[in-house]
């Protein structure tokens, strides 16, 4: 998402895939600090100062291990905007301003794109949190977005303390991953070329799609066509020596010949396979990547409408 509003890739490519967008504190400033965040440059003195080295060349020569222990000690709540968690960071030169803000008036490369999200983003995040309780869901929604607080636990209605793990998912989900997805494809109504919006719903057969559902990560290996192979990213959907299921090949087919298709010629519709249709704000259409591939419409609009409306509100 971001090399799409770097100025030195204009030309560079042709066609855009954004699966999975993520968006959170996009707008942390190099050398300033901006609404409420610290600035890049404060938190890597920050672990200098953990490492306890005053130079250039020590810090270089620190082993990764170390930095990487100093970093945690630094790093960032997810659902606030102190510390230094990792992003991109708003240089003038690289990134020249506000992300949102550049897609909200155009300035990305104008290039067909494919931007989607899974069913259940949140999930593989909200693991270590603990939130299992009510209260401690109200807690942490009045904590991270006092002013929305309300809104907030009205959309996601969590009522009891079982409620509470799939109200933290959905709540990340929409947060970091829907409506920065939706943001991305309203967005590029705005140029001249084209977009198309997709949500993976497959939940993959394995340890984690049946904790986790249809997770981050949990369409790379449809992909890729590497059901079965090795890969950090997601556990493979068959034992060694056993075959995927018929549904996960399926799918797995139709995704590669989508991609290649987009790849090729800049529109991802193909003969053979359920039509795509461009995303339009209005109509809000996008394909559906289950069991069946289907079109449908609206996915996760009301999180994603709320995103809109506490982006705006910390950008004020």
């Amino acid at each position: 998402m971001s090399t799409m509003l770097v100025p030195q890739a204009e030309g560079l490519f042709h066609r855009a895939i954004s699966e999975s967008d993520w968006i959170y504190g996009w707008d942390r400033g190099l050398s300033e600090a901006v609404r409420g965040m610290p600035s890049a440059e404060a938190g890597g003195a920050r672990v200098a100062d953990l490492l306890e080295v005053t130079s250039l060349a020590e810090m270089r020569a620190a082993p990764a291990a170390e930095v990487l222990e100093v970093f945690r000690q630094v790093e960032y709540s997810p659902f606030t905007r102190e510390g230094y968690g990792w992003g991109p960071n708003v240089d003038g030169h690289v990134i020249p301003d506000d992300p949102v803000a550049m897609y909200e008036s155009g300035r990305q490369h104008d290039v067909p794109l494919i931007v989607g999200m899974n069913g259940n983003e949140g999930s593989l995040f909200t693991r270590g949190l603990g939130i299992d309780e009510v209260g401690e869901f109200e807690a942490l929604v009045r904590s991270a977005y006092p002013a929305h607080a309300d809104q907030l636990l009205e959309l996601y209605a969590v009522s009891s303390d079982a409620e509470a793990p799939a109200g933290i998912d959905h709540l990340v989900h929409d947060m970091y991953f829907a409506g920065p997805v939706r943001l991305h494809a309203r967005a590029h109504a705005s140029v001249s070329s084209p977009a198309w919006l997709y949500h993976f719903v497959r939940v993959p057969p394995t340890a984690w799609g049946g904790t986790m559902g249809s997770h981050h990560t949990a369409e790379i290996r449809y992909v890729f066509g590497n059901l079965t192979g090795p890969g950090t990213y997601a556990p493979p959907l068959a034992e060694e020596g056993e075959a995927p299921s018929p549904v996960d090949l399926s799918i797995s087919d139709a995704m590669m010949r989508y991609w290649v298709q987009f790849a090729t010629t800049g529109d991802p519709n193909v003969d053979g396979l359920p039509g795509w249709p461009e995303y339009d704000p209005a109509s809000d259409q996008h394909l559906e990547i289950g069991e069946q591939i289907r079109g449908g419409h609206g996915a996760h609009r009301a999180g994603g409408e709320l995103f809109d409306v506490v982006e705006a509100w910390k950008r004020r």
